[in-house]
């Protein structure tokens, strides 16, 4: 005993169901494959939002860095004209001022060089008692 042959409307009623199933299925893979080429187009506008801020950033670094530098040497020049300035108005405190300057900067040249406070020639306890004689 075989099972009774399916009716034409039966199999045309199993063709639909399978009809829907597989558009559902392709539904499905189409939305799973769209998520991830969207998440690669995130990826990438990520990407080039961030190469973008880097070179802002740099950008923006050397602008500081060519502010600076313009400020410096103005300020140095400024300095040079007030010294320049003060020097024609009072040359005996302008000289004192220099010498004194230096002065001090010999001294701290010559008390670096020789050990930090000690007179020149003079030697260092340690040394002392290795160089002493022998009895």
């Amino acid at each position: 005993m075989s099972a009774p042959e399916p009716t034409l409307q039966e199999r045309r009623d199993e063709v639909d169901a399978t009809r829907s199933e597989l558009g559902t299925t392709v539904e499905q893979l189409a939305a799973k494959t769209a998520i991830k080429a969207r998440l690669r187009d995130a990826g990438e506008q990520v990407k080039d939002h961030a190469a973008r801020a880097g070179h802002e950033v740099a950008g923006r670094g050397r602008r500081i860095a060519s502010n600076a530098r313009h400020a410096a040497s103005t300020t140095a020049r400024n300095g040079v004209r007030g010294a320049k300035a003060t020097a024609e108005r009072r040359p005996v405190r302008a000289v004192a001022v220099g010498g004194a300057s230096i002065a001090l900067l010999a001294g701290w040249t010559l008390s670096r060089r020789t050990g930090g406070g000690r007179p020149i020639g003079a030697v260092a306890p340690d040394a002392a008692i290795e160089k002493a004689p022998k009895p």
